[in-house]
């Protein structure tokens, strides 16, 4: 029984369906690790990496490894991983990036068994072991830490077994300086705005839409404008603390529509830019 966790893929639903705002984070994530495996791909070559090959062309979310790549006579199996550098909000660094998965039911069943989360750990990474072998090649990574309001990147290589039991790999300045350094916030054009976190408020089922807020921290430095999904519900602040109330409804284009729809009141100063929307009477 294959234990990690497939890749995301990417679903539609159809155009106009109120479940279409839901795809935004999984089309940004889908985007990102595309460009991740370029950036990697690319950063390799530059480092005396050779015969590097795209997984993916062979085998649509091959597991674990989107890259093969050789350097010195040894093959690495190489799985991407492509993050925001900053935690959602650009509140914090995002410490640390998942490396293996496992589902929830798999992860519930073998703890029934009376799996322990480091023996479970470790079955993951011997079935990481064993997708390599198939290449005659040691597992291995490649972190790509982006900043969308910068428009840069940076990348780091490292082979699996450095990192011991462990699911993720520590992106810590300190850990980062362990690592093989291949690209270090490096300008890059395709390192795009819309890959900038968002920050999900919305109840599943509802007619969700997206407005745009720009919203202040307590200390008075502003935060980058960022995606609020709302559905059915009225966001409110108080203080620096947003909270649901009575319902009401966005619409994309602000359009009445004849649904008695009224424009979003624009808050400035220290409370909430409504950039777009409209909210049911």
């Amino acid at each position: 029984m294959r234990l990690l966790r497939a890749k995301t893929i990417l679903a539609a639903h159809p155009a106009g369906s109120h479940k279409a705002m839901q795809l935004i984070p999984l089309e940004r994530i889908t985007k990102l690790g595309h460009l991740g495996e370029d950036f990697a791909a690319e950063r390799l070559r530059q480092h005396g990496f050779t015969d590097v090959e795209n997984l993916n062309l062979r085998r649509n979310n091959y597991p674990f490894g989107d890259l093969l790549a050789t350097k010195d006579g040894q093959c690495y199996f190489i799985g991407v991983k492509a993050r925001n550098e900053m935690r959602q909000g650009d509140v914090g660094l995002n410490e640390s990036y998942n490396l293996v998965l496992i589902s929830d039911p798999v992860n519930r069943k073998l703890k029934e068994q009376g799996k322990t989360r480091d023996q479970i750990t470790a079955m993951l990474l011997a079935e990481v072991e064993q997708l390599a072998a198939a290449f005659d090649a040691t597992p291995a990574w490649v972190t790509v830490p982006i900043r969308p309001r910068e428009g840069t990147f940076s990348a780091y290589f490292g082979p699996v077994a450095q990192l011991g039991n462990r699911r993720s790999v520590p992106m810590t300045p300190k850990a980062c300086a362990g690592y093989l350094c291949l690209a270090r916030d490096i300008s890059d054009p395709r390192v795009t705005d819309d890959f900038a976190q968002r920050v999900a408020l919305a109840r599943p089922g509802g007619a969700d839409e997206a407005v745009s807020v720009m919203a202040a921290m307590p200390n008075k430095a502003a935060i980058p404008c960022v995606d609020i999904v709302v559905s059915e519900a009225r966001a409110v602040l108080r203080g620096d603390q947003w909270r649901m109330s009575r319902s009401f409804r966005l619409s994309r284009t602000c359009a009445n529509r004849g649904t008695g729809a009224r424009p979003l009141p624009r808050m400035c100063g220290s409370g909430v830019s409504v950039a777009r929307g409209c909210a049911a009477s």
